[in-house]
């Protein structure tokens, strides 16, 4: 029989008070990982706010990347040549597996910037192409974004939750150190209790 601790979900609660709900988890939406020792180096914090390291810094270069585009054109400082986009995704997949990039935080926020980089270039060599009609296009460039969107989630739900099963507290999931905070709030608020 399992003696973990249990929620239940005040639904009705949730739905009329759904930006309340939203502002009690911010912390976990806005960092993706539970808020203990295991993940410290998995965010930073900005102005009291914990980010994700891989969102917040990929997603800026991504910007950054697409309104340079935008406003110079990228193709001006980088040859526009597949293999060299296939290649440095491939050196960059490598350099990740082996693991060199989670050695320290300077090396994190480096990889997170080229990734972000690497795979803004590629869409918008994808969104280039030549096609037949204008909503392939941008069906196209929308579902390789998602897949890989898919993909590197389904990576980072794998490692998270690795990590979480082999921790001490996993028997007092939810009220371990990781969400103990974001759970207490919740039960304060009323949108769950225990059950």
């Amino acid at each position: 029989m399992d003696n973990r601790p249990k929620i239940c979900f005040n639904k009705r609660l949730i739905l009329r008070k759904f930006f309340s709900f939203l502002s009690d988890l911010k912390p976990f939406i806005t960092s993706h990982h539970p808020d203990c020792g295991h993940f410290k180096g998995h965010y930073i914090v900005i102005r009291g706010t914990k980010l994700c390291i891989g969102c917040f810094f990929t997603f800026t270069t991504a910007v950054v990347v697409i309104l340079f585009h935008v406003f110079v054109g990228i193709w001006r400082f980088i040859p526009k040549d597949p293999l060299l986009f296939i290649l440095a995704a491939v050196v960059y997949l490598a350099l990740y597996v082996v693991g060199i990039f989670g050695r320290n935080m300077k090396l994190k926020i480096v990889s997170k910037i080229v990734f972000g980089f690497i795979f803004v270039v590629i869409l918008i060599y994808i969104y280039e192409l030549p096609y037949t009609s204008d909503f392939i296009r941008i069906a196209v460039t929308i579902l390789v974004f998602m897949m890989v969107n898919y993909v590197i989630g389904g990576i980072r739900s794998y490692k998270m939750l690795k990590v979480c099963d082999g921790c001490a507290e996993k028997v007092d999931f939810p009220f371990c150190s990781g969400f103990k905070a974001i759970i207490n709030k919740l039960i304060d608020d009323g949108f769950v209790e225990v059950c």
